[in-house]
């Protein structure tokens, strides 16, 4: 059987995974639920602390991670469009007058 963590052995591994976190509830062991917070987002939820080693964190933050994964440089985006129709050319100014 695996030994019970400290609540400061707890913190410490969770600090080396995640330097945003920080645990504002009561830690009993890995498997009861208690509340971190982000303190980039300014965000409180409720987790597993097991799940929080596991690489589990702050939700916005993993969307964010998401979002940054998925987004296309304007090179990219000029690629793919070449391929799609190599008679469409491409201004530096695709994005902004996709917002207007």
């Amino acid at each position: 059987m695996a030994k019970k963590k400290t609540v400061e052995q707890f913190i410490t591994e969770m600090e080396s995974i995640f330097s945003n976190l920080r645990l504002i509830g009561p830690y009993t062991n890995v498997n009861i639920k208690t509340k971190f917070k982000c303190i980039i987002h300014d965000f409180e939820f409720d987790a597993y602390p097991c799940n929080i080693l596991a690489g589990h964190g702050c939700r916005k933050c993993g969307a964010e991670k998401n979002a940054k994964s998925r987004r296309k440089s304007h090179d990219q985006f000029v690629a793919e469009m070449a391929i799609i129709n190599n008679d469409i050319e491409v201004s530096k100014d695709w994005l902004k007058n996709l917002i207007d």
